[in-house]
């Protein structure tokens, strides 16, 4: 810290020294606070350019020598109200720049004694004032610094403190930080209202926390307090990111029983997460019933959607219905939604065309797939590499394996990169059809393209050397796959840890099992003397209890 007496003159006497400090503090002020303004005005002309303000404008990061500036003497502080008045009123204005500067004036007197402790509610409010402030600017950094010095000051934070800062932080996409804020609000046992769920809500959507995101909401209810629409589509668009199709569906039934008026949004959000549901399925009984129980109530709303005579469906309505048809194995009833799409005044984009692919890859029906490539050529949208992989897979589970090798020269021709997809559908059809060369050919160029090879790639060529018997490439490509970390032993499917085991085998690499007779019976002999000890204590706690009785 520079000592301003010091900073004058070492050989002035100090009663001259403190008067022409006490002089130069108030023109230095003014000057600092026209140079923030200007640069305000010019630099930052609207208030929602203000939200990126430099760090300068904090307490934390303005230094305490430019700070020590803009310190009024004690003279000057004296009537603490004057100086709350100039906080709230530049707070009032939202010129942040001001209210930053008196405010760090009321804390630095108040540091130094000459703001009472009474006065400590009406800093209190002050600080307040410029906290909402920050709010509105969507200055977080500022928001939390001011934050910090009421901690400082012993001064509990009210809940529209830390509404304003939560805002302030939402706005500027610090969501980690408007969690930790409720954490710490919960602490300090306030209740939060409606709007500060709404907001931690966000956020938990934006950190990917759906189920703390549908806690609050049910946390509204047990507090008495009725959700409102914001609620309900946070939820639902927080589910429609994590495909959780069956809370989606369910909070747009909850919105439409508490006659809440669901906007476009949130009918297509629970559609494309029912959707994305029923279409991952999953490995387990449980996840699978969940994906039937998705398509089902996908397929309720979609036909309740389209009965209503007020409103027409959306596209995104149309393309999600089409993506429920896939799910359910109905791909001839999902191309032809794309005429009934396009009947409704909606062209259908990649997406939609895609879904269909999907689905006519899963039936193996490639020349309906090469059908639906060609109607996209002709509505004037190119096929990108979702669609190419959806080709390939209809030639891989037809059987077609040629056709599918003969796509990776197609889809470079139509300057699209060949993808892992495209390649594992290439190498899948090759090995289903016994092509060993093939499918070691192919794993060879796509090393060569860059394309990373996925556990489906080099399953494909493992089950192709097995078949054929050839041991050194089973063992080499699966410690391939344990070396690049796309499995390891504990993660490695059941099938393929046969196969390892049947290669070491057959190479003479298994090691035999080794058994330390000297060991195990060790470890027999202790395991009967902790059996002693616990008997002859049982006995001991009998016969006790039988003396007493």
């Amino acid at each position: 810290r520079i000592n301003p007496v010091a900073f004058l003159s070492s050989n002035m006497p100090r009663e001259r020294c403190q008067q022409r400090w006490q002089a130069l503090q108030r023109p230095l002020l003014l000057l600092l606070h026209a140079l923030f303004g200007l640069m305000q005005a010019v630099v930052l002309p609207s208030s929602s350019q203000t939200s990126r303000m430099p760090c300068m404008l904090s307490r934390r990061s303005l230094s305490r020598t430019s700070l020590k500036l803009c310190t009024a003497a004690k003279e000057q502080v004296k009537d603490s109200e004057h100086a709350f008045d100039h906080i709230f009123q530049a707070a009032k204005r939202d010129d942040l720049v001001l209210a930053v500067l008196e405010a760090d004036k009321a804390v630095s007197a108040y540091e130094t004694g000459n703001v009472s402790s009474g006065d400590r509610i009406d800093l209190a409010r002050a600080l307040t004032a410029t906290i909402v402030s920050c709010g509105r600017l969507g200055n977080a950094t500022c928001a939390l610094n001011l934050m910090s010095d009421l901690r400082y000051l012993n001064i509990k934070p009210r809940e529209e403190t830390y509404v304003a800062v939560m805002m302030a932080c939402k706005r500027a996409g610090k969501w980690a930080q408007v969690i930790e804020l409720y954490e710490e609000l919960r602490k300090q046992q306030l209740k939060p209202n409606l709007i500060t769920t709404n907001i931690v809500m966000g956020a938990a959507r934006e950190c990917g926390r759906w189920e703390l995101c549908l806690s609050q909401l049910q946390g509204l209810r047990d507090r008495g307090v009725a959700p409102d629409a914001i609620s309900y589509s946070t939820a639902i668009s927080a589910c429609r990111r994590h495909t959780r199709g069956v809370q989606a569906a369910t909070l747009l039934s909850q919105m439409e029983a508490e006659h809440l008026v669901p906007k476009v949004d949130d009918v297509e959000n629970a559609l494309a997460a029912c959707a994305a549901q029923a279409t991952a399925r999953g490995r387990n009984a449980a996840a699978r019933n969940e994906a039937a129980q998705a398509l089902a109530l996908g397929q309720a709303r979609w036909e309740a959607e389209r009965a209503r005579v007020d409103a027409a469906p959306s596209a995104r309505m149309f393309t999600a219905a089409i993506c429920l048809r896939v799910a359910s194995g109905e791909w001839e009833r999902s191309a032809a939604m794309l005429d009934e799409m396009r009947g409704a005044g909606h062209e259908p984009d990649t997406v939609a065309y895609n879904a269909v692919l999907r689905g006519c890859g899963r039936a193996g029906e490639w020349q309906a797939a090469e059908a639906i490539v060609e109607r996209m050529r002709e509505a004037g949208l190119q096929p990108d590499s979702y669609s190419f992989a959806a080709l390939g897979a209809a030639y891989s589970n037809a059987g077609e394996w040629r056709r599918a090798v003969e796509l990776l020269e197609r889809v470079e021709a139509a300057g699209v990169t060949p993808t892992t997809h495209v390649f594992g559908a290439a190498m899948s059809a090759c090995a289903k059809a016994g092509e060993t060369a093939e499918v070691l050919r192919l794993l060879g160029v796509m090393r060569e393209s860059g394309a990373a090879a996925d556990l489906g790639c080099y399953g494909a060529a493992v089950h192709a050397c097995f078949h054929a018997q050839m041991w050194d490439e089973v063992y080499g490509l699966l410690y391939d796959m344990r070396r690049k970390g796309i499995t390891t032993p504990e993660s490695m499917p059941p099938h393929l840890k046969g196969m390892w085991k049947q290669a070491q085998k057959q190479l003479g690499l298994a090691q035999p099992r080794v058994i330390d007779r000297a060991a195990k019976k060790r470890k027999w002999l202790l395991l009967q003397e902790e059996l002693k000890k616990k008997r002859a204590a049982f006995r001991k706690k009998s016969r006790a209890r039988a003396r007493k009785g």
